[in-house]
């Protein structure tokens, strides 16, 4: 992994009431390179500080005894000491908040130049308890957990600035960061895990992330489609119940229903009856016309009689596409192929499929054949034991 560059171009600190600095907000650049990710630089919109001060000439002025100790405890990473001494500054004057402010950041910047990013959440968390709502140390924290490659954590960290935040641009930036960051993971999951592992792992994930924004249906309908793969049904259904009186997630929510009806319905045997050796099965043409076929897995096209297309005309808007020659037992034929707009057996269904139309004089229990360009669609078995057809689809 490339070496994630953290850059403070310009730090500016603001003036604050008590020692919380609610008002800073630092002009913050960061480029990262990382490998689960493309190559991007992600640049945070700038508030104007109120004054603007160099973090450099603070540190190095003439020190008052609390600030020379505060500055000798940053040498290490004593976590505890760093920040009680930081509040006890900035409980002091304006002068003693300043350096205190800019000594701090500058140590964060340090370290994060230097990839001592888990001494960095460390010491920023310990802050955090004191300070929930300092957006740019939050900001920080995010940042450093991202470097780690450790994306939830970081999304989570983001969840938490955005609570800050009232531009509307800057909740956009980072919502838009928080979108890079969820593709990422949802990507590194998919790639570094197998099946077993993959689905458990992104259905927690999608479930803290829902719970983090309420408002954003794509980590429910996640979940629905995750809930589809582990073939755990209803949670998915229930789910999908909830969004479908949403505009944007209505008409997904309504497809992903679909297939879970007729996965639903796979597990439920067609009945079949036998003529003679052979199976036949139940189907309707254009939603209205019932047809008995006969199950022939030898023949790449479905086929139905003469006799019975004729009783179709004009009840059905067949296409006619070409002739085909087509091989009997009486040797080859040229026959009409026409095109419906659907055909479907118990629910499974195709639209615009072929038929052969021929004379089948023979066949006196069925009105045509049932050909692979209708059963390639399924995953397909019969239970010749019970008399059952399964359909699932692909």
């Amino acid at each position: 992994m490339k070496k994630t560059i953290f850059v403070l171009s310009v730090f500016s600190v603001g003036l604050a009431s008590g020692w919380y600095g609610h008002q800073y907000w630092p002009d913050i650049r960061l480029v990262l390179l990382n490998d689960s990710m493309s190559e991007q630089t992600l640049t945070a919109t700038t508030i104007e500080p109120v004054t603007s001060i160099n973090s450099q000439q603070l540190v190095d002025s003439e020190l008052t005894a609390p600030m020379q100790g505060f500055k000798e405890l940053l040498v290490d990473w004593n976590t505890t000491k760093i920040v009680d001494h930081y509040r006890q500054l900035t409980q002091l004057d304006d002068e003693h908040k300043k350096f205190a402010r800019a000594a701090f950041i500058q140590k964060l910047q340090q370290g994060f130049e230097q990839g001592k990013y888990h001494q960095l959440i460390k010491l920023v968390s310990h802050y955090l308890k004191l300070n929930a709502g300092d957006y740019q140390i939050i900001y920080i924290l995010a940042e450093s957990y991202r470097a780690l490659g450790n994306l939830p954590a970081a999304i989570k960290a983001y969840y938490q600035l955005e609570q800050y935040v009232y531009d509307f641009d800057q909740i956009d930036n980072i919502k838009a960061k928080i979108n890079v960051l969820v593709q990422a993971y949802h990507k590194k999951v998919v790639g570094e895990s197998n099946g077993e592992e993959r689905w458990p792992l992104l259905l927690k994930f999608y479930e803290e992330l829902a719970l983090l924004d309420q408002s954003n249906y794509s980590y429910l309908f996640k979940q629905a489609e995750i809930h589809y793969q582990l073939n755990d049904y209803p949670r998915s259904l229930a789910l999908l119940d909830y969004l479908l009186a949403d505009i944007e997630w209505g008409n997904v929510a309504r497809q992903l229903k679909h297939k879970i009806a007729t996965k639903m319905r796979a597990k439920e045997g067609i009945a079949l009856r036998q003529d003679n050796g052979h199976y036949i099965v139940s189907g309707v043409i254009e939603s209205s016309h019932q047809v008995e076929l006969l199950i022939d897995t030898g023949a790449t096209l479905s086929v139905i009689s003469t006799r019975f297309f004729k009783q179709l005309e004009g009840a059905t808007e067949a296409e006619f596409l070409h002739n085909t020659m087509m091989n009997t037992a009486n040797g080859q034929l040229i026959v009409p192929v026409y095109r419906f707009k659907r055909f479907e057996i118990a629910g499974r269904a195709i639209n615009d499929i072929e038929f052969a139309v021929m004379d089948l004089p023979s066949m006196e229990a069925s009105q045509g054949l049932l050909g692979m360009n209708f059963l390639r669609n399924f995953r397909f078995n019969m239970d010749q034991e019970n008399n059952l057809l399964f359909l699932d689809l692909k």
